[in-house]
């Protein structure tokens, strides 16, 4: 053999694998794969499917507990009077026959169904079947639901519907779009209701529990105020206040006892082209205490403050300012108690404290020094000095509020409502250091010194007639162009009071300064009120609801500062100290339903 025949037959052999596939071999690998594809389309189908069906059943359970819920919301009675007696056509009730017509749930071994006569439509109650039409929010499916209300009485007898749970079983079915053959697309619920004979309205309790009489008091005595607005040459001032001090106490006595005392320090507040910048210490305290075993208070809670912080806010452009500050050593306590005795002290000492393990809250607070707001207006003629525009001195005696659940023997009882305010001397409308008083001038426009008043009320079964509100004691002087003019604050109204503005003018630092202080018209003595309905009884008297309100004056002064014929000058100081009220409330215990 030749050396090139030897080369062309290996050539030959190496070149057999390399010829590629064949038809056949191609397509075997096709048909292969086209398989494959085919099973995992169909796969892939059936869990779109899957996934959409579940898409259906979230939706008709989110409907069914919505339906649910609105079901539990009505009143208890509803579910007593159960589906219209007119609406009993459908394949799940099934009539059993007897005298009267015994219905029974999908078989004559089911649950009674209840229904009355005369049933007022109700929703998801009567009719007792509905559909929720296609929407974007359930998928574009219609959604059918069905109501049943059933019980497991052998015998219709009140003992045995009073002992009987209710069942509420709610069906929601679907026409399914991911499954259109699927025929039994159906989601259930149920519910039982129980109320036991007892307290029971649809009203006010809506659950049974014990009968008792309910009270409620509330005593205010708001934190009254001084506020200034207006204008001071070279200053943004806009506005300004000094808050005093304030007390509240309210109670709430019925099946649970919620009772709750706070007090507030005063504070101060000046509002500029800076913003709102207020100052004081701790604005508000409470304490609170309520029976409720899943009430996060406790059955007594106590809050004090030994003393307050002050501060002081101010608007200043160089020598000329507005500065207001409260005092450092306001003092207040605030305490609750479901039963007052022992250790749980209430109402805060000094008082007399409750022993009789009756719910009780009270609070006190009394202002630790003076309340004051000041201007100073070297900046706009050197030299003419500081003014006073309102103080309010601490008082003798702090402010209370108290409530006090009071026993009556072979009674209800009652609940007593106590507002008591001390008010220090308030002046308003002091003159610039450098304008010169006139005769007769003690260093203010308007005076109120001494300041106090009361208001009672109770509600209940107590052994003295309930309501009186008013000042106690009191006296307002204000200018009246050679000295001062004094009256009580029981007196006739302010405003029918002539009172001519103080005017002082004097030359400063080469200017001609005209001060005018005036009180404006609208300000009042102290008005008082009270409401109550009472039916007397022997030596007691029943009162259901009463009121008792106080107002102290109330006064508006314009303060006016005139420079060289230019307004420097133009503030409005009002007084408002508030309404201080109390309120009683009784109820009888309603009758068991």
């Amino acid at each position: 053999m030749t050396q090139a025949t030897l080369r062309r037959r290996l050539s030959a052999l190496l070149d057999e694998d390399e010829h590629g596939f064949t038809i056949v071999e191609t397509m075997i690998a096709i048909t292969i794969i086209f398989a494959a594809m085919v099973a995992m389309a169909y796969t892939a189908t059936l869990g779109f499917h899957s996934i959409a069906y579940g898409r259906e059943r979230v939706t008709a359970d989110g409907i069914a507990d919505q339906i649910m819920e609105t079901i539990r919301g009505q009143a208890y009675s509803k579910i007593q009077t159960g589906l219209s007696s007119s609406d009993l056509t459908d394949p799940n009730i099934v009539n059993c026959g007897g005298t009267p017509v015994v219905y029974r749930f999908q078989s004559c071994s089911g649950e009674r169904i209840v229904s009355s006569g005369g049933v007022p439509s109700t929703p998801w109650i009567n009719p007792h079947t509905g559909t929720i039409a296609a929407s974007a929010t359930t998928n574009n499916i219609a959604f059918n639901w069905k109501t049943y209300i059933t019980n497991d009485c052998p015998s219709v007898t009140a003992t045995c519907l009073a002992m009987t749970p209710y069942r509420v079983t709610l069906m929601v079915s679907w026409a399914s779009a991911a499954y259109p053959s699927k025929a039994n697309n159906l989601v259930q619920i149920q519910s039982l209701f129980s109320s036991p004979s007892g307290c029971l309205s649809s009203s006010t309790h809506p659950f049974a529990a014990p009968c008792q009489p309910s009270f409620y008091g509330i005593a205010q005595v708001p934190a009254g105020h001084v506020d200034i607005s207006g204008s001071i040459q070279g200053l943004t001032f806009t506005s300004g206040y000094l808050g005093l001090t304030g007390t509240e106490s309210n109670l709430q006595n019925e099946q649970v006892t919620v009772g709750r005392a706070s007090f507030s320090e005063s504070q101060v507040s000046v509002t500029d082209g800076a913003g709102t910048r207020t100052d004081a210490g701790t604005l508000t305290t409470a304490s609170a205490a309520d029976s409720d075993p899943g009430a996060p208070a406790a059955t007594y809670g106590s809050a004090a403050v030994a003393s307050g912080l002050g501060g002081s806010v101010s608007s200043v452009n160089g020598s000329t300012s507005i500065d207001l500050v409260a005092p450092a050593g306001d003092a207040g306590t605030a305490d609750s108690a479901v039963a007052a005795g022992g250790a749980n002290l209430c109402p805060p000492p000094t008082d007399t404290a409750e022993t009789d393990n009756l719910p009780c809250v009270g609070g006190r607070i009394q202002q630790g020094g003076a309340l004051s707001a000041s201007m100073t207006l070297n900046g706009i003629v050197g030299g003419l000095g500081t003014a006073t525009l309102a103080s309010v001195a601490a008082a003798a005696s702090p402010d209370k509020s108290f409530v006090n659940r009071q026993a009556v023997a072979n009674e209800d009882g009652g609940v007593a409502v106590t507002a008591t305010r001390n008010i220090g001397t308030v002046s308003v409308g002091a003159l610039p250091a450098a304008v010169g008083a006139p005769a007769g001038w003690s260093g203010y426009l308007l005076s109120m010194t001494g300041y106090q008043d009361s208001a009672i009320s109770q509600a209940g079964s107590t052994t003295t007639a309930a309501s009186a509100a008013g000042p106690t004691a009191g006296t307002i002087s204000y200018w009246n162009g050679a000295g001062y003019t004094s009256r009580s604050v029981t007196s006739s109204l302010l405003n029918n009071i002539v009172a001519p503005p103080a005017t002082q003018t004097a030359t400063v630092a080469g200017h001609v300064v005209t001060v005018t202080i005036s009180v404006r018209s609208g300000s009042q003595m102290a008005t008082s009120g009270t409401t109550q309905t009472c039916t007397p009884s022997a030596s007691l008297t029943k009162c259901t609801a009463e009121d008792s309100s106080v107002t102290p004056f109330t006064a508006t002064v314009h303060y006016v500062v005139i420079v060289d014929g230019t307004i420097a000058v133009d503030l409005n100081i009002a007084i408002n100290m508030g309404t201080m009220l109390t309120r009683s409330v009784y109820a009888p215990a309603p009758a068991a339903g």
